[in-house]
């Protein structure tokens, strides 16, 4: 399989070259010491540019970070057992690792299955390759948390999303689900799925008293400004 190099790419590797001659030469010469080389005024303009884009993807890293949680299961949970089987969803429980301050917290949200209703494009040997829905199979579980339950504190009203593709409806104790914050989610990058698994809740929470609490406290977790435009049901 073959690469493309893009514009920063090619960019990146002229600087690091330039650097790499420019920090030969100087140790050749010997004309700077190497405190006077690492002042602001003596440093080569591509080592300036190398820090912007270190500075840049540590501040993309440290978001990236705050804005997802890593959560155990805290058991076994079954949602189905046969692919005909769909409009179904069940309760989870979660908790975060021990040595945080927040570890007897609960994080508690649905598992629920969902399929590829959505045609999706995928990349071989640089031939762009457009797969059609598959909305008979299932594609995997969908997850959605809305509260956080700590001891001695009022519930938080959360909305963390997370998803297992391939997941044939089995979670078991201590499996790490990564789930990410919506709010910090372009609109571009938010799952798929989302409406197809709110229409799927929401016909479950008919005859499920557990669904049907936790769609209601759903609503207490999207934000008033935002809700109709992060979370829209299926008709």
């Amino acid at each position: 399989m073959g690469f493309v190099l893009t514009y920063y790419d090619i960019r990146r590797t002229r600087l690091l070259n330039l650097y790499e001659k420019r920090r030969l030469s100087i140790r050749k010469s010997q004309k700077w010491s190497f405190l006077e080389y690492q002042t602001k005024e003596n440093r080569f303009p591509g080592e300036v540019m190398l820090d912007a884009l270190n500075i840049l993807n540590r501040v993309f890293l440290s978001s990236t970070l705050l804005s997802s949680v890593t959560l155990y299961s805290d058991g076994d949970y079954v949602v189905q057992k046969t692919d005909e089987i769909r409009d179904v969803a069940n309760v989870i429980s979660t908790h975060r690792e021990w040595w945080r301050s927040e570890s007897k917290c609960k994080y508690i949200g649905v598992m629920v299955p969902y399929v590829r209703d959505w045609p999706e494009t995928s990349v071989v040997s640089e031939v762009e390759v457009v797969h059609p829905p598959e909305p008979d199979k299932i594609a995997g579980q969908a997850f959605i948390f809305n509260r956080k339950i700590c001891p001695d504190v009022p519930d938080e009203p959360i909305l963390r999303l997370a998803e297992q593709w391939r997941n044939r409806g089995f979670i078991y104790e201590k499996r790490i689900i990564t789930a990410e914050d919506l709010a910090s989610m372009r609109p571009a990058d938010r799952p798929k799925w989302i409406a197809q698994v709110l229409g799927r809740l929401r016909r479950v929470a008919e005859y499920d008293q557990k669904v049907k609490e936790f769609v209601d406290h759903l609503s207490m977790a999207v934000p008033a400004k935002q809700g109709q435009d992060q979370l829209s049901p299926e008709k």
